[in-house]
C-alpha cells in the first residue's frame, strides 16, 4: 500500500504535548518573575521622587486616577 501523496507518518501523540507544556511553563515563570521584579522595584524606589514616578507607571490601569 502506497502512502497518500502529501501525507506524512504520524509520530507519537505525546510529542506535541511536551513543547506545549514547556511553552506554558516558561510563560508562567516569566510572568511570576515580572511580578516579583515589579514589587521589588516599587518597594525599593518608593522613598524617592523617581520611585514615585516609577510606581505610578507600574500601577494597574484600574487604580490610576
Amino acid at each position: 500500500m502506497r502512502p497518500i501523496a502529501g501525507s506524512r507518518p504520524r509520530g507519537r501523540p505525546g510529542a506535541v504535548v511536551i513543547p506545549v507544556a514547556a511553552v506554558l511553563a516558561v510563560g508562567l515563570v516569566v510572568s511570576v518573575l515580572l511580578v516579583v521584579i515589579r514589587d521589588i522595584v516599587t518597594t525599593v524606589a518608593s522613598t524617592s521622587a523617581t520611585g514615585l514616578i516609577v510606581k505610578a507607571f507600574l500601577a494597574p490601569s484600574n487604580r490610576r486616577h
